[in-house]
């Protein structure tokens, strides 16, 4: 558990930031509430095989004799993800998915509670060994204690055990219960925590509209060991067994199969770091302006720094030319005669002609330059 130090709120870190601070800002890393994400994924027809499929598996178990408790769970969580998935409601509603996160907690604590059983006995079954006087199992089976073994197994027993002391049966069954202790310590540690982390995080997104995803690739490869041993499994003993049960054996292989393709196509993309593609829906109309209202491109681009190309380009060097040849005019020495007034007011006019053009002539050719000549 972690305290926010921004609104003080106390949240588990699996969700990976604050929920009360994420519904406040319901905007996710990729630009947009998450929303519509969720409801593509758990509308695809992939999530609607994972239902039918934890369905049947769930069935059939009870059938066989069962008691598929957590299946039950699970599969009635991912129908109603399914169903608001498919609503038309802008948001999401997280129920199914926090049915699915409840779930894998309570197996979760259902094993360490199994796991604390199994490492206390044993550690009770070797404490005991010690003290057991040294007598054979074939004495201990002789006793009257054990006077209801079957006679067709009593001869078996008695010869198999007669080498045997009580105190190393007892010792190997300590060891035998606290292997087990050790193996679902590992198998909680390493694969329902891990599940329960994702399941918890996108049920978090699906609360909060903000994306965030933990430990699924973790979960992902999980799902190939899953179909991998129960494959190998139930292959040795699936000839001599009954069509329920291979059934059952066929849909549960193919759910991790699913399970692991589910993932691979929704929940890889956004671990790598890639924004997700939203829906049409969600963009905006997209306006391409008429031909008449784009701007033309230039014919002729420019070859050279300082070439004209439009009419007002080419008014605004006509015009500086110009300006320039009046200053000269009325700045020309005090010797020059009275003769230069005339050009320069004809150099005005020039500039005024200019200005009336207000640049939609053509370029007009460069003025001449050249000094005038001295009378």
């Amino acid at each position: 558990m972690k305290s926010c130090e921004k609104c003080g709120m106390i949240y588990d870190e699996i969700t990976g930031g604050c929920p009360n601070c994420a519904r406040l800002d319901s905007q996710s890393s990729f630009g947009g509430t998450s929303w519509p994400l969720l409801k593509t994924w758990f509308s695809s027809p992939l999530t609607l095989t994972l239902a039918i499929l934890v369905t049947v598996v769930a069935v059939l178990s009870a059938i066989g004799g069962g008691i598929p408790l957590f299946q039950v769970l699970i599969a009635i969580g991912l129908w109603i993800a399914y169903a608001a998935a498919k609503a038309s409601d802008t948001r999401m509603s997280p129920t199914g998915l926090k049915m699915i996160s409840g779930t894998l907690k309570a197996v979760k604590i259902i094993l360490w509670v199994a796991v604390g059983l199994c490492a206390v006995s044993a550690v009770v079954i070797l404490a005991s060994a010690s003290s057991i006087p040294a007598i054979s199992a074939y004495d201990l089976f002789n006793s009257p204690y054990f006077s209801v073994v079957p006679e067709e197994y009593a001869y078996l027993i008695y010869n198999l055990l007669s080498v045997v002391t009580v105190s190393a049966m007892f010792t190997v069954l300590g060891l035998i219960v606290l292997a087990i202790a050790v193996v679902l310590a590992l198998f909680n540690v390493f694969f329902y925590r891990n599940a329960h982390k994702l399941a918890k995080s996108v049920s978090v997104s699906c609360e909060t509209g903000l994306l965030r995803l933990a430990k699924h690739s973790t979960v992902k490869a999980w799902m190939i060991v899953f179909a991998v041993i129960q494959f190998l499994t139930g292959a040795s003993g699936i000839v001599n067994s009954d069509g329920i049960t291979v059934i059952q054996w066929l849909c549960t292989i193919a759910l991790y199969v699913i399970g692991f393709i589910w993932m691979r196509k929704y929940l890889d993309p956004i671990a790598a770091g890639g924004a997700p593609a939203q829906p049409a829906a969600e963009q905006g109309p997209v306006y391409n302006p008429p031909a008449a209202e784009q701007p033309a491109a230039p014919q002729n681009p420019p070859e050279a720094f300082g070439q004209v190309h439009t009419p007002f380009e080419a008014a605004g060097l006509q015009l500086g030319d110009v300006a320039d040849q009046a200053a000269e005019q009325f700045t020309a020495p005090a010797e020059q005669t009275p003769d230069t007034i005339p050009d320069a007011l004809d150099a005005l006019d020039q500039v005024k002609d200019v200005l009336a053009d207000d640049g939609e002539s053509a370029p007009a050719e460069a003025a001449d330059d050249s000094e005038p000549e001295d009378p």
